[in-house]
């Protein structure tokens, strides 16, 4: 091309026929310009190509040079191939502004070099082979199972401004080096699976961490995998009004720095969240996370090495949610995860979280620095610290929050750690699994005052700034040696500090040019909240006796009126772990995993495998174990007992019977049930998406409501659950079946 200006009224400009290779090269020093009209994507003109530059079926199209190429997509792409069809740019300038995706190819499309500048109202930069979607379901079925939907960045400079996703491959996006910058209002980079080995990084999608987001907005992350985030080294800016890097599996951030805002979480994996390698060096992985509503977030997380330092509104590392069909790596591979994974701030979860036993916060190494306005480090499970440093002010004195808040027990063997918040809910580390001394204070200290701990011969130890009012601290380190007394104290004196240093190389990209497409409304604050089911916990310390022992501080000091109509999720799945049973079972329960648990049933006949408790008290977990008995010399002897399992009453699932369409409104009607206190009714615009709460019903007989205000031509997705006030808080049933209705 040397200096072409073409344009096509009826055509792509230039096409590419099938299984040919073409290579279009911008001459030095050279500016070409490739035109289309909206004739060009008409569906009635069987010359549509539907793009400026069309690479067909089995093509192979090069684009390079040291020269300027301008495309102008006025119909509807800019440069499209079609399935088994590999786009590859090299070197030059290229400019793309199109109606729909910028540069897109079925097959693959590969980015070697050059300056490349894309302007879409879709998607920027895309690889996906042709599918359908289903309407109701949102199921993607593939019609092209050749192409691979995938897309590779070798270098050069990447521009995309995008009404939709900056860059979306359908399989795998792999980004060895080069510069990103991506200016969204859907997400930043999308694949299934994506792996960046290096290269630098400006993100911000839909206005960035500021904007308020509606329960039904498209997804806006930063970078997003369904199943696996990779990262090895890089320099990242996210701006981010969703979550800054979620995957629905997992999350390696292995190498890089990371310059973080966003109005969700920092880092979200449903199953588990990898910082660091092993044995590595702490400059090798930074990351600062300015502003998150949870700054880290997985079902499992593990920290190896690394400097991180994060500042959240609520958690700011938390062991949470999970993936349906994902494994743990962490745990041996084995450990699959019930779903959850939790929405933005307000919305909570739309699906089910698992137990106890599935989630785990584990630190090997690294340093760590938290600032939250909730739990600093909140596992749903365990924690486990075995090395690293870790600073944590979780919130400030006289909330419900604090530094360190975990389900089952925190093992302290190995690292330092210090942690100060409020004493409403103060927790410390586990002492019967901890190998390692700490020590606490139990005093207000007010924000600027420096907290200092000292040995017996007043040596400071470790001295840091209260950032804000606190009145419970813990510490401790490998330098507390048992048989030493040791102190923490407040004190306005001047001392050395061991706050880290790290601090954001580069500030976030501010708030986009391009605008979204409809004004955002105000988040909820309230949104539906998972109960967890399963739990799978330890062998109990004590032998059942015939009285169960005192409650924990933990359960709620008031019982609920017992419902007959309510019954556990799911029914203990514990079976004996030794010889099989040829006389009796014995079921024994608890309300505490590690109490005195209670025999409510023996079963005299071993081929009855399951048992259910009923006339149970509401919101309320119980521990079962089952053990199994032998007639031995005339005497029952017991051969074998399982693990714990437990199961959270909640009330009768809610059943959503109809949703019609009657007088512009959607009227809806339930199943009444027994034993509830209502009904909560929630919407979404598409099943699988956002669904917000739009009516309480306080009354358990009514079982209609009608829901009007609602947009013509639009479809809408309705469920509801049912939910029981017990010592004034809420809990949930689980989800009815989704109804849909049309509005025509």
């Amino acid at each position: 091309m040397d200096n072409i200006t073409l344009t096509s009224k009826k055509t792509a400009p230039i096409c590419c026929n099938k299984s040919t290779d073409v290579e279009i090269i911008a001459k030095e020093n050279t500016v070409n310009t490739l035109s289309d009209t909206a004739e060009n994507a008409n569906s009635e003109n069987s010359d549509a190509e539907n793009a400026v530059i069309k690479a067909k079926s089995g093509a192979s199209l090069k684009i390079g040079g040291t020269g300027t190429l301008n495309i102008n997509g006025v119909g509807k792409n800019g440069i499209k191939g079609a399935a088994e069809t590999t786009v590859t740019v090299d070197a030059l300038n290229l400019n793309v502004t199109a109606a729909n995706n910028g540069i897109a190819s079925d097959h693959e499309v590969i980015i070697n070099g050059g300056t490349i500048d894309v302007d879409a109202v879709n998607e920027g930069i895309k690889s996906e082979p042709e599918n359908t979607v289903d309407e109701t379901t949102g199921e993607v079925t593939l019609v092209d199972t050749v192409s691979a939907g995938k897309i590779t960045v070798n270098g050069g400079s990447v521009s995309v401004q995008a009404s939709g996703d900056g860059v979306q491959a359908y399989n795998e996006a792999v980004i060895n080096t080069g510069s990103v910058k991506v200016n969204s209002l859907g997400d930043g980079i999308q694949a299934t699976n994506l792996t960046i080995n290096n290269g630098n990084f400006d993100i911000t999608t839909n206005g960035g961490c500021t904007t308020a987001l509606a329960s039904d907005a498209n997804s806006c992350k930063g970078l997003k995998a369904t199943s696996t985030i990779r990262i090895n080294n890089g320099n990242f800016n996210i701006n981010s009004a969703d979550d800054a890097i979620h995957t629905n599996e997992y999350v390696y951030l292995l190498g890089g720095t990371f310059n973080i805002k966003t109005g969700d979480d920092g880092a979200h994996a449903d199953t588990s969240l990898f910082v660091g390698e092993e044995n590595a060096e702490d400059g090798k992985l930074n990351i600062n996370v300015l502003s998150s509503y949870e700054a880290l977030e997985a079902g499992t997380v593990y920290f190896y090495s690394g400097n991180v330092n994060v500042t959240a509104s609520d958690d700011g590392v938390n062991a949470a949610g999970g993936s349906s069909n994902g494994s743990d790596f962490g745990n041996g591979w084995n450990n699959g995860f019930t779903p959850g994974g939790g929405g933005r701030p307000g919305f909570g979860s739309q699906i089910s979280q698992g137990s106890t036993g599935d989630y785990s916060l584990n630190i090997h190494g690294g340093n760590i620095y938290i600032d939250c306005g909730a739990d600093g480090l909140d596992s749903n499970g365990n924690i486990n610290m075995s090395g690293g440093n870790v600073i944590v002010f979780g919130a400030a004195s006289g909330s419900d929050n604090t530094a360190f808040d975990y389900d089952g027990q925190f093992a302290l063997t190995g690292g330092s750690i210090f942690g100060a918040g409020s004493s409403r809910m103060a927790m410390a580390p586990t002492a019967s699994v901890s190998t390692q001394k700490y020590i606490t204070l139990n005093s207000t200290v007010e924000q600027g005052k420096n907290i200092v701990v000292n040995d017996s011969s007043s040596n400071i130890l470790f001295a840091t700034k209260a950032i804000k009012n606190v009145n419970f601290v813990v510490y401790s380190s490998p330098e507390l040696a048992n048989g030493d007394n040791y102190t923490i104290s407040a004190t306005n004196e001047a001392v050395v500090t061991n706050v880290p240093t790290v601090e954001p190389t580069v500030e976030p990209s501010t708030k986009p040019t391009v605008e979204p497409t409809k004004k955002p409304t105000k988040t909820p604050t309230t949104g539906p909240i998972v109960e967890p089911t399963m739990e799978p916990g330890i062998e109990p310390t004590a032998e059942p006796t015939a009285e169960p022992t005192v409650e924990p501080t933990t359960e709620p000091t008031g019982e609920p009126t017992a419902e007959p109509t309510v019954e556990p999720t799911a029914e203990p799945t514990a079976e004996p772990t030794t010889a099989p049973v040829t006389k009796e079972k014995i079921n024994v329960k608890a309300t505490s995993k590690n109490g005195k648990y209670t025999k409510i049933k023996t079963i005299n006949n071993e081929a009855t495998t399951s048992y259910t408790n009923k006339n149970l008290n509401c919101g309320k977990t119980y521990y079962y174990i089952v053990k199994g008995y032998k007639n031995i010399n005339n005497t029952a002897t017991c051969i074998a007992e399982s693990k714990v399992s437990s199961a959270k009453v909640i009330p009768v699932k809610a059943t959503l019977k109809t949703a019609k369409l009657q007088n512009n409104k959607v009227t809806l009607k339930w199943k009444k049930e027994n034993g509830v206190s209502g009904y909560e009714v929630y919407r979404a615009t598409s099943k699988n998406g956002k669904y917000k709460k739009v009516k309480t019903i306080t009354s358990s007989s009514k079982t209609t409501y009608a829901d009007k205000n609602l947009k013509a031509g639009k479809k809408y997705y309705y469920k509801i659950r049912t939910y029981k006030t017990v010592n004034g808080k809420k809990v949930y049933g689980e989800y009815s079946a989704v109804k849909t209705v049309k509005i025509k």
